[in-house]
């Protein structure tokens, strides 16, 4: 597989951004006109088929530090993290932070919901 596809001289729509949400625009947009001719860019190396892609378990992967599906922003040191950075990962694949994390997200506690709805 090629690491840049080729592409038509023409779209109708381009979206910037191959994440969860990019994915889901296009294929909404596509849905409800066939006709549209739209084009998906995003950084990083095609992972169809790859078994670190698409298989769950092995989303840990995506998180060491040579990994080419992720891209790490390092912040500034803070001095109320005691002059330390903070690194943030986000995907940089079809799917984004999605296909890289297995998807995951953590419930809050049910304290927390509780205390949310009190002060609003």
């Amino acid at each position: 597989m090629s690491a840049t596809p080729s592409v038509a001289p023409e779209y109708d729509l381009i979206i910037a951004g191959g994440g969860t949400c990019g994915l889901i625009i296009a294929s909404r947009l596509a849905s409800a006109e066939p006709s549209l001719s739209i084009l998906v860019l995003e950084a990083g190396p095609p992972t169809q088929g790859q078994l670190s892609h698409v298989q769950p378990a092995r989303y840990l992967h995506h998180l060491a530090p040579t990994a080419n599906t992720v891209r790490f922003h390092v912040a500034k040191p803070s001095p109320a993290l005691g002059n330390r950075t903070f690194v943030t990962p986000t995907g940089q694949c079809l799917g984004g932070g999605s296909s890289v994390n297995f998807a995951m997200y953590t419930r809050g506690a049910a304290s927390d919901y509780d205390d949310w709805e009190q002060m609003y």
